[in-house]
């Protein structure tokens, strides 16, 4: 809700009942990474450093792919609030290259912060890029929420609309029927896909044309055609 000091002060409430419970299992501090963000983003910067320091003197020892994603994303983040977005880019694109990442939604994360920057970099191409591999990554792992961040975020880099022959060929046959009246789980069955990669694909097939309801698209449909 765009309250990053008050997130951060229910993180730390977390932290400290985590520790005085004694729990120390790494899986339990899966939260730290957003504890970290809202940390930065609430202009908390000397606590967002502390904090990170102690996820990266582990990590050192013992690195794993999230807590390689979580301290790239977070230096990337307090160099950015410095001002220092060019190093920021460096650092995601360089964990990027490295990243044996099996977890879609931290790798999604990571794309999303580096097109946010190269907007601010005036980049739009490039932005455009990593947006766009965002959204479909967080789409492929059915984070929808996530994906709708990201296409907002391409919104914002003012791309034109797409016209519907510009969809690919499994998102026109995916829009035509959902537009003929078909429920997601119907046009899974026709197309033999999951209902999940419906989803996902009408999710996308709004993005690209502009638009956020079947109503939307069965007017846009009506009045151009789709080729098969």
């Amino acid at each position: 809700t765009g309250r990053p000091s008050a997130a951060a002060d229910e993180f730390a409430v977390v932290d400290a009942r985590l520790r005085s419970a004694g729990l120390r299992h790494p899986l339990v501090y899966r939260f730290r990474g957003d504890h970290l963000e809202a940390l930065v983003l609430a202009g908390q910067l000397d606590e967002a450093r502390a904090d990170l320091s102690r996820l990266e003197d582990p990590a050192a020892r013992y690195p794993t792919p999230w807590s390689t994603a979580v301290a790239a994303r977070t230096r990337a983040l307090i160099g950015a609030a410095m001002g220092d977005v060019g190093e920021a880019v460096r650092e995601l694109e360089a964990a990027l290259e490295q990243d044996g990442l099996a977890l879609p939604v931290e790798r999604g994360r990571t794309e999303l912060l580096l097109g946010r920057l190269r907007r601010r970099q005036r980049q739009k191409r490039s932005a455009a890029q990593a947006l766009e591999r965002a959204a479909a990554t967080f789409e492929a792992a059915g984070a929808m929420g996530w994906a709708a961040i990201a296409r907002r975020e391409l919104d914002r880099l003012g791309r034109r609309t797409l016209s519907p022959d510009e969809l690919t060929v499994t998102e026109r046959e995916v829009a035509r029927l959902a537009a003929g009246g078909m429920t997601n789980r119907q046009v899974a069955d026709a197309l033999v896909l999951s209902p999940k990669t419906i989803d996902g694909t009408l999710t996308r097939v709004y993005g690209k044309l502009g638009i956020h309801t079947r109503a939307e698209l069965g007017a846009l449909l009506g009045r151009t055609s789709v080729s098969e």
